[in-house]
């Protein structure tokens, strides 16, 4: 029967998700059988892999995937052996399985590809088949390939695992290969954990050409329950509809009057009269009741209009959140397949290792799954390298054989903490500084310094190593900058709790999604952005006069540390803004990527409020600093910037920055201004002018309160009236002028005394300037304070 391409398109795609999914459950029951799993226990575990591959076997077919089918075929009938204990359990068998797993997925790789497989198909087969029959290989096909025992650091580990034939995996190599479970040269000497990532991810080259269709399962009440939100909205829909007739009603209600009126109002007087004679009522009471009837209507439609709106808006939260979580897929899927990558570092290692999973039906979204998986897998290896003491030394301390590694899941609102914790040596605190100085990462004096909750943080560091640290599987401290930098890009965050001779362990926290955060709404170089409230550590406003120079830039002091102070319009390469700065005051926004921080000069802060953010997609997601976009209610585009891209931008800017800044917050401190007058209308209006202007003003009602304001405050200039109780405005001038301290202060008299012999005593007692209030103007008097200024 020929079935449409694009049919069969999407039946290969759902068979790569089926097989997936059952080779998970192959694997897992493979490593429990590993841990002497015995009587209805183990008869459940091959059960279970026995109905896998016979299901594998029958959707293979399916597609006419034939080489995935025969490896399953041959893995059910050793199964049933097994069931049958006419095949010996034990770790040769469980490598041979674990490796025939591997081989299915590489040649469901091959089969989307459309390329031969990179392994021997028959070589393998007959291995699988000899092993049901007499429960161990052929003779001249041994389980360790020579190869697997060179390796420094794998020593005897390899003896105990074993290896599958070199003659199985001498076949060409396709993109993803063999793990190293079966042929560690196949990938010219890389680790075991690196090798078995994309496997116990189950990750393949083939996503390439599923054109970047993703599968995801959903429960079937979910479906139920968008379904029911989607009939609720269509009885909005009808509501709407019927609010629509109503006014459709009232205005040609309200067209027919305004006709009406139209036509009355071109009548003469005496033909409107004559018309208004046969009325029952007057014009006016007519024209009353007919606008008392529109507003009735216009009233009943206002209410019913208000009742849909909130429901609608009940509605449409409520389908926006349904269909939100029909995007969630459960951390269990990335979970459960790292037992497999787990237990074979460990056999790499020499090592036992016990792997326990709590949480793991909690759920969150694709993309924040994917982003975990690299941070995740890179502390897992680590743990296992260096976390965990081998076994002798393990009893030696008195601490129990296997060593445990246990990831723990909690939801707290919309993000997750994700709890990585092992029972093995922890981190020494010591060495971590000792590394960090003898790699000139900071000084002895720093390191002396730091607390315990810094100096664990040294090994997020770039560069961060120590000698002690180093293997080929991993090294505590090398590359964890790495998993911050992934993390940051999540929004997400990490915390190391650790005691020595206990255990580590690292807390993740993270989104349940991306879709939706809250943001900071900012200002800078014209334009209005987003930075995700999430990586904003403080917001707040520091004088001008708080900037220091540090190493020919600029930082400002936040609980006694210094911390580099940038622009945002010129991170971005934008209009120099900053207009907020001619108050004096500057809008400083606080961001922190992993151990960076900065602060951020803006132009304003506007507020916070809930973004949908729509992220960047190729080939835009390449642009720097810029995570995406979201909508203001006004339809307006806002573009979203990356937190992490920022920090590090603006750290990498040069020092011209700071002479820019330091310029030109200088030179716009507001004048302080001194206003002297009794009159409250003459007091507040130029108040209001010199504020409008940008001057910070105080006021006096006579000449000794301004007097004793000048003893107390330190102004740049002053305005005073004449005629004013106690002292007037010649006394407090020529005060003023006589004295050594205030003689500097330029005085400005503005007065309704016009007379020759007012002004020339104005002269003589020092005034800099003399102003008529009849000749009164704004222009004139901020004239003369820019000129005296």
């Amino acid at each position: 029967m020929n079935l449409d391409p694009e049919i069969v398109k999407q039946l290969i795609q759902v068979f790569a998700a089926e097989l997936d999914e059952r080779l998970l459950a192959i694997t897992e029951g493979l490593i429990a059988l590993e841990k002497d799993e015995t009587g209805a226990g183990r008869d459940r575990c091959i059960d279970s892999m026995f109905r896998s591959a016979h299901n594998i076997k029958g959707a293979a077919r399916g597609v006419d995937a034939r080489d995935i089918a025969e490896i399953a075929h041959a893995l059910e009938s050793l199964f049933s052996a097994m069931r049958r204990e006419m095949a010996e359990v034990s770790a040769r068998t469980i490598n041979l399985c674990l490796f025939s797993v591997d081989c299915m997925r590489e040649a469901m790789t091959a089969f989307e590809l459309q390329k031969p497989s990179g392994f021997d198909l028959q070589t393998l087969l007959q291995q699988l088949n000899q092993w049901q029959i007499t429960g161990e290989a052929e003779a001249d096909a041994p389980l360790v390939a020579e190869g697997d025992k060179s390796e420094g650091n794998r020593g005897d580990a390899n003896d105990a695992r074993g290896s599958t034939p070199d003659s199985i995996a001498s076949g060409p190599r396709t993109p993803s290969g063999v793990s190293a479970v079966s042929c560690p040269e196949s990938n010219g000497g890389a680790p075991a954990g690196d090798a078995l990532k994309s496997t116990a991810l189950g990750v393949h080259d083939a996503d390439a050409v599923r054109e970047g269709v993703v599968m995801t399962r959903v429960a079937l009440h979910k479906l139920d329950l968008v379904s029911a939100l989607a009939e609720d909205l269509l009885a909005s829909k009808i509501e709407i509809e019927d609010h629509l007739s109503a006014l459709q009603r009232l205005h040609h209600e309200a067209q027919s009057y305004a006709n009406n009126w139209a036509r009355l109002a071109s009548m003469s007087p005496r033909e409107f009269e004559s018309v208004a004679s046969a009325w029952e009522q007057s014009p006016v009471v007519m024209a009353a009741d007919a606008i008392g009837s529109l507003k009735l209507g216009i009233h009943s439609i206002y209410k019913q209009m208000c009742g849909s709106s909130s429901r609608l808006g009940l509605i449409s939260s409520s389908l926006q959140d349904q269909v939100r979580t029909l995007r969630l897929v459960p951390l269990a899927s990335l979970l459960r397949p790292l037992a497999r990558s787990i237990r074979d570092i460990a056999q790499d290692l020499g090592k036992k290792v016990e792997y326990e999973v709590v949480g793991d039906e909690i759920e969150m979204d694709r993309p924040v799954l994917e982003g975990i998986k690299d941070p995740l897998m890179h502390l897992i290896r680590n743990a296992i390298d260096h976390g965990l003491e081998t076994p002798v030394e393990r009893l030696a301390k008195g601490k129990p054989e296997a060593g445990r590694i246990s990831i723990s899941v909690a939801s707290t609102g919309n993000r997750i903490l994700l709890t990585v914790r092992d029972d093995g040596a922890g981190i020494s605190v010591a060495k971590i500084t000792a590394a960090a100085v003898r790699k000139k990462l900071l000084v002895a004096s720093e390191a002396e310094a730091l607390t315990r909750r810094e100096a664990l943080e040294l090994i997020f560091r770039p560069g961060f190593s120590s000698r002690e640290m180093i293997t080929n599987i991993s090294g505590r401290g090398v590359g964890l900058d790495v998993v911050l930098s992934n993390l940051n890009s999540l929004k997400g965050s990490v915390q190391i709790e650790t005691v020595e001779g206990e255990g580590t362990s690292f807390i993740l926290g993270f989104p349940v999604s991306l879709s939706t955060d809250r943001g900071l709404m900012v200002r800078a170089g014209g334009a209005e952005f987003a930075i995700p409230s999430v990586s904003v550590v403080r917001v707040m406003e520091v004088d001008a006069s708080e900037l220091i120079d540090i190493e020919a830039s600029q930082a400002i002091v936040i609980e006694g540390k210094a911390v580099p102070v940038r622009d945002l319009s010129a991170v971005l390469e934008l209009a120099q803004g900053l207009s907020s700065l001619q108050q004096g005051r500057l809008p400083v926004v606080m961001l922190s990527n992993g151990w960076q921080s900065v602060a951020l000069l803006v132009d304003e802060i506007v507020g916070e409020r809930e973004c949908v953010v729509k992220r960047l997609k190729a080939p835009l997601i390449s642009i720097r600093n810029v995570i995406g976009g979201t909508l203001t209610g006004s339809g307006k585009v806002v573009i979203v910037l990356n937190p992490g891209d920022l920090v590090t931008s603006a750290l990498r800017m040069d020092s011209g920055m700071r002479t820019r800044v330091q310029t030109q917050s200088r030179s716009t401190v507001a004048p302080h201004v001194l206003v002297v007058d009794d009159s409250i209308t003459t007091r507040t209006l130029e108040k209001n002018i010199l504020e409008s202007q940008g001057f910070r003003v105080s006021i006096a009602v006579d000449g000794r309160l301004g007097w004793e304001a000048l003893q107390k405050e330190k102004f740049d200039l002053v305005v005073t009236d004449v005629e004013m109780p106690v002292m007037n405005g010649f006394e407090l001038a020529g005060r003023i002028k006589s004295s050594e301290r205030y003689r500097e202060i330029p005085v400005i008299v503005v007065t309704s005394l016009a007379s020759e012999a007012d002004r020339r005593r104005g002269v003589e007692v020092g005034a800099d300037a003399y102003i008529v209030k009849g000749q009164f103007e704004t222009k004139v008097l901020l004239d003369v304070i820019n000129q005296l200024i």
